[in-house]
């Protein structure tokens, strides 16, 4: 079998490959101008794919099964706390963000 994250990895990108249809079927029809939807649909993509690259490192690694427990492995190094909860918040902040602007244009 597949490390853990090489299995997480490729299920992510599948979804995440549809998450990106999605968005662009809501921008098309956003009212918004093409200068909004183009940063709502960008800051989605690029934390899907830092995402899926993180996933890839991880399989690539095979340093952990759970990349949230603590402490936060990258190979032999540790990463700060910190810097993984800033990430997971800005990841969410971007991607939920993304889609309530392009929500927000569509109704």
């Amino acid at each position: 079998t597949a490390p853990t994250y090489v299995d997480i990895c490729h299920r992510a990108a599948l979804m995440y490959a549809f998450a990106c249809l999605v968005l662009q079927q809501l921008a098309l029809h956003s009212r918004w101008n093409d200068t909004v939807n183009l940063w709502a649909v960008a800051v989605p993509i690029v934390f899907f794919a830092s995402a899926v690259l993180t996933y890839a490192i991880h399989g690539v690694l095979k340093d952990t099964d759970n990349q949230l427990q603590r402490p936060h492995k990258l190979g032999t190094k540790t990463l700060p706390t910190a810097m993984i909860r800033v990430y997971m918040l800005s990841l969410a902040a971007g991607e939920i963000g993304g889609l309530s602007v392009l929500l927000a244009g569509v109704i």
